[in-house]
């Protein structure tokens, strides 16, 4: 689904019965990818050095931007106007979709020793990027989550670790901008990004928080859960007006590694590792409900 079109779109029917489209192969992996806010296009990122745009109609590359190391993490900007990309160089850029040209040259992203660049993630208004530090061995000095402003490359303020974290996986804004949940490691935590301060604080997640995502209504925050030891699992939480409480449960074999929410929050996608019965396979469930409403896989 684009996230703006109507019911029709198969993203929002009660089985959407999901069909393989197209297949590009390449040597390198693929990383990341994004829609545009319309739909019209996706941003991919690769391990071999490059932030590509394509056509989602034609499934042409349409245009290319070589970076300075392998790409990590891309995020398309609500207003379709940038698209940012996570370096593993310890940079990121930020980009004019409408060419891949950069906007401001390689952004430091460096925050100690050992550390990784994650995620990278636009606020709704386009305004600010949220920058997810993980590590990169087997330690991190100064891991946090850190906010760019897109009209000068700088950070705004300092960067949020609310409980002295060694790494972060990923962040979501809230729907209206005020918010942000931080994505650690058997722990996730609900920022406000004026004030700084730590709204909620959620540690019942039993590993690693791969990724995370906020519903477009504001009501459901969905969880990808790393490998456990035995299992892993792809978490529901809804707000209940004091509190965020988990609603629903998925075990699966393999580690989850991406979520996103349907345009209208009714269904909820989850995207598993490549190891295991569950691996390479992702899965649209009702996020109210947990009822999973159609499943498909991918190569490997």
């Amino acid at each position: 689904g684009d996230g703006t079109s109507d019911l029709n779109d198969t993203w929002t029917t009660n089985n959407p019965n999901f069909v393989n489209e197209y297949t590009t192969s390449s040597s390198s992996d693929y990383t990341d990818v994004d829609f545009s806010p319309d739909g019209e296009f996706i941003v991919t990122a690769s391990e071999d050095g490059f932030v590509r745009i394509w056509n989602t109609t034609s499934h042409i590359n349409i245009r290319s931007a070589a970076t300075t190391g392998d790409v990590t993490s891309v995020s398309y900007s609500p207003d379709g106007m940038y698209v940012a990309a996570g370096i593993d160089d310890d940079t990121i850029d930020i980009y004019y979709s409408s060419n891949l040209t950069s906007v401001h040259g390689p952004i430091s992203a460096d925050v100690g020793s050992g550390d990784y660049v994650n995620d990278v993630e636009f606020s709704p208004d386009s305004s600010l990027v949220a920058v997810s530090m993980g590590r990169s061995g087997n330690g991190c000095s100064n891991c946090q989550v850190f906010l760019v402003k897109v009209s000068d490359g700088l950070k705004l303020g300092n960067g949020m670790n609310p409980n002295g974290e060694d790494r972060f996986y990923d962040s979501a804004f809230s729907p209206d901008g005020e918010l942000i949940v931080l994505a650690g490691n058997g722990d996730f935590y609900i920022v406000n990004i004026t004030s700084r301060a730590t709204v909620y604080t959620l540690t019942n997640p039993p590993g690693s928080v791969n990724a995370i995502a906020w519903s477009p209504d504001g009501a459901y925050i969905a969880m990808c859960g790393g490998w456990e030891g035995g299992a892993a699992s792809f978490d529901m939480y809804e707000f209940s007006g004091t509190s965020w409480v988990r609603i629903w449960e998925k075990s699966t074999t393999t580690s989850c590694y991406s979520t996103d929410f349907s345009y209208d929050s009714s269904q909820v996608g989850a995207g598993m590792g490549y190891y295991q019965g569950d691996g390479a396979t992702a899965r649209i469930y009702n996020t109210d409900t947990g009822v999973q409403i159609d499943a498909f896989n991918g190569p490997r």
